[in-house]
């Protein structure tokens, strides 16, 4: 099937131009993607350093992840060391299990 759409609109690829098995890396990465959006993650993290009382670039990547996680309608469970009382029970509607740590 011919795509219709211009080629800046078409999906990328891994693959590299001209090698064997293009269209079935395409297909493959498609039914991935199509999953992704239909089958929710049951995911555990842990994490330290703690990225809620802890203002870092690193924080603000797993912050995002988070964000993207909710977006899906993962289920996320997450552990993290933290010494300090206004730690979270939890955010983005994710439960939150502080353990005792310190910095």
């Amino acid at each position: 099937v011919l795509s219709t759409r211009p080629a800046w609109l078409r999906p990328k690829t891994m693959a590299v131009q001209g090698a064997k098995g293009v269209g079935r890396i395409k297909r493959k990465m498609m039914d991935r993607i199509s999953k992704r959006q239909s089958t929710p993650m049951k995911v555990a993290l842990l994490v330290e350093p703690t990225p809620f009382t802890h203002v870092c670039g690193y924080a603000n990547r797993f912050q995002e992840m988070l964000k993207y996680m909710k977006e899906f309608g993962d289920h996320v469970h997450i552990a993290t060391p933290d010494d300090k009382l206004e730690a979270p029970n939890e955010f983005m509607g994710f439960p939150v299990k502080t353990l005792r740590g310190q910095r």
